[in-house]
């Protein structure tokens, strides 16, 4: 059988989990302010990334349209030529 603790003992164990609890409540505070942070920041680097990422897509993609705006109208001019050089033979 188990044996009752007396007043002094009691009073202890209580004084344990008290300063058990703080210490836990306290370690859980500090690790959601770390997590918060770690969020935040993730975030904030995603965002970033994100950003850069969109500038660089717009960018590629000027220069393709340009490219693509330089070849219809090279495409138009040798068109242009050709059914120039076709009349002519005609």
């Amino acid at each position: 059988m188990s044996k009752l603790l007396g007043i002094s003992q009691t009073l202890e164990a209580l004084e344990g989990l008290r300063s058990a609890t703080r210490d836990f409540t306290t370690r859980a505070a500090k690790l959601n302010e770390e997590l918060r942070v770690r969020i935040i920041r993730a975030s904030h680097h995603q965002k970033t990334a994100l950003e850069e990422l969109t500038a660089k897509l717009a960018a590629d993609l000027a220069e393709e349209d340009a490219k693509f705006q330089q070849a219809i109208s090279a495409a138009k001019s040798n068109y242009a030529k050709l059914t120039g050089a076709a009349r002519s033979w005609g």
